[in-house]
């Protein structure tokens, strides 16, 4: 079996990830890890996961510093033309990563993001490496390139088209393969996320507790609950920091009644819900990857509510969810 590396840019990529090295290492697999500084805390957590040999080497990769950087010093023009070539000249230029190519050449490349600044990387630098895409949630089930734009990327820019449709992307890994789009349903594997946990033992679950949860704690009540997962529906953009605030608030003056709160804010959020929200609340730390609760057998919700965060669809405890939808957010803009 080969050697993996995986490319990470959130906290779920971070847990998928980790589970998949844990199960890799028991069949002598070594595992690199590199990471961006899409989601604030990662780092952190990456170096505390190579301290207890979860991974065996690891390369951060700053994709957000060095694109914003790169739109700093090239013209807008210059960038589409030679949009590859920049791509992968910035990235060699401002990050550690041709250390690392004698690994990443005879390893399997297991990436996330659907598309974005990494992933053309790694998808037009090591063409002849075995890649996969591995669930990233909403984002594998909805696309957001239509053919015009696909057509353009591939055949006008010659660049990557993303969502999986490029040809260097061999498998696509999720929980709901025949959910996929039909022009990638073909790649689609099934990811066991419950078989990946429950290959586990106490001591690896007890370490992996300890990694993301840091110092802090979580109680949950033994009567009515309600998780809250929310989303960074200002900070990407799709609505203002006002409307999303006023949407939470609509939702809980809906649903809360006499349920207990619980709010797990998303980690790229900037928002202080405690000051913002006319509720009383716990919240659920920002650095801690939901799909974690599964371990907590006495935890249990009676209620969970989201927009559209793929999280909640992850969690056992929760007996009841509801899933608001995309579309909710055109009456907010």
């Amino acid at each position: 079996m080969k050697n993996q590396t995986f490319v990470c840019g959130t906290l779920f990529h971070l847990y998928i990830s980790t589970l998949k090295s844990i199960n890799y290492h028991k069949s002598g697999v070594k595992t690199l890890l590199i990471i961006t500084d899409f989601t604030p805390g990662i780092k952190n957590i990456a170096n505390s996961l190579i301290q207890k040999d979860i991974f065996d080497d690891l390369l951060i990769v700053p994709t957000i510093k060095i694109k914003s950087e790169l739109y700093k010093k090239e013209s807008h023009l210059k960038r589409i033309r030679y949009r590859n070539n920049l791509t992968i000249k910035n990235i060699e230029e401002n990050s550690n990563i041709i250390n690392f190519y004698p690994f990443i050449e005879n390893s399997e490349i297991n990436l996330f993001s659907s598309k974005g600044f990494s992933n053309t990387f790694f998808i037009l630098k090591f063409k002849k490496n075995y890649i996969r895409m591995i669930e990233d949630g909403y984002r594998n089930y909805n696309p957001r390139i239509g053919w015009v734009k696909a057509f353009k990327r591939k055949y006008i820019l010659r660049t990557v088209i993303g969502e999986g449709r490029d040809k260097e992307i061999k498998d696509i890994q999720v929980q709901y393969p025949d959910k996929l789009p039909k022009y990638v349903k073909h790649k689609g594997t099934e990811l066991n996320l419950k078989y990946l946990q429950e290959r586990l033992t106490t001591e690896e679950t007890n370490t992996l507790l300890s990694i993301f949860l840091k110092n802090n704690t979580i109680n949950i009540s033994s009567e009515k609950n309600l998780i809250l997962i929310t989303q960074p529906l200002s900070e990407d953009r799709l609505i203002s920091e006002k409307a999303k605030i006023q949407l939470y608030q609509n939702i809980l003056d809906k649903y809360l009644k006499d349920y207990n709160l619980y709010i797990k804010t998303h980690p790229r959020e900037l928002t202080d819900y405690k000051a913002v929200l006319d509720v009383d609340f716990v919240e659920i730390p920002r650095d801690f990857p939901l799909e974690l609760l599964n371990f907590f057998k006495a935890i249990n919700f009676n209620l969970g509510i989201t927009i559209f965060s793929s999280a909640l669809d992850n969690l056992n405890c929760v007996e009841n969810k509801i899933f608001i939808g995309e579309e909710i957010l055109k009456k907010y803009k």
